[in-house]
């Protein structure tokens, strides 16, 4: 099978400022990014941003920097691995970018074999062991971790018992316990302060940030493919999952039901099977055919 990528960034203008679908506008700037530009892999596993405004990309060829003109990859033993091992981007947290390399085995149920999270710094490309870095004093251990995310203020770690806990100025806190201690598969921050979503087993649910279940929503997740969950410019969850050929897109509004996303909801993402929001509202979308 032969697999067929690009990267498409889209710059959304958002006219008027308004929430009423039929009152927006969009501006579309579609650029396409490829080998020209010094992608040396086109399938791609994972795009974030860091505070300093550069787009990292986790590929096949192992850890790419976009600058705005040309990719710059990231070449460290420690971030290479076999042909199982996957590379994600966390995210960026005080001047690091967090990312983590599992191999993994699939029995009965989703196994970890290994995960190793390091601290990279985005200038000196310098890489710090999790034990070594924020994790020195972290009321788990590594081989515990299922989830991990960051955002402007927090890194928030979700175990394989339920649990999660909030690292900021190197104080942990626990935010979260689920009671039938299912694995947090995925976790998703919210606005500061405010309400924050986390994917426990087959279940969406929203949380408070007193720690308390607000809603909930069933989701059918392949765990041997790899899902997107983020927040859009209107802090609605959007969820792409996949499974075999079959791909799934759903949104999920205050106070509605996880239902299919449709382009009438921003644009269409039918074709994308991960996509993230940089800081100016650009909307990143990685495509893929077979």
């Amino acid at each position: 099978m032969r697999w067929l990528g690009w990267i498409l960034g889209i710059a959304l203008g958002l006219l008027g400022g308004q929430r009423g679908y039929a009152k927006e506008s969009y501006f579309l700037d579609i650029q396409e990014l490829g080998s020209s530009f010094g992608l040396e892999s086109l399938v791609i596993r994972q795009i974030s941003q860091d505070r300093a405004g550069f787009v990292w990309l986790s590929t096949m060829s192992g850890l790419a920097r976009f600058d705005g003109y040309t990719f710059r990859y990231i070449r460290n033993p420690l971030l290479e691995g076999k042909v199982n091992t996957g590379l994600d981007i966390i995210g960026d947290y005080d001047g690091w970018l967090w990312v983590c390399k599992s191999e993994v085995r699939y029995e009965f149920q989703y196994k970890v074999k290994s995960r190793k999270i390091f601290q990279l710094d985005i200038f000196s490309e310098k890489l710090i062991p999790f034990k070594k870095g924020a994790g020195a004093n972290a009321p788990f251990e590594e081989a515990e971790v299922s989830a991990i995310r960051t955002d402007r203020n927090y890194i928030y770690i979700g175990l394989i018992d339920g649990r999660v806990f909030r690292y900021r100025d190197g104080v942990w806190h626990c935010i979260f316990l689920d009671e039938n201690k299912l694995p947090v598969l995925d976790i998703l921050p919210g606005q500061p302060g405010g309400h924050w979503w986390v994917i426990r087993g087959n279940t969406l649910c929203q949380i408070s940030s007193a720690g308390q279940i607000l809603d909930t929503d069933e989701v059918q997740l392949d765990i041997t493919f790899k899902w997107s969950l983020e927040l859009d410019p209107w802090y609605r969850v959007v969820l792409i999952t996949q499974s075999g050929l079959k791909k799934s897109i759903l949104l999920k509004e205050q106070g509605e039901p996880l239902r299919s996303y449709d382009k009438k909801f921003g644009v269409d993402l039918s074709a994308g099977s991960e996509l993230f929001y940089d800081k100016e509202l650009r909307m990143w979308l990685y495509q893929r055919d077979h």
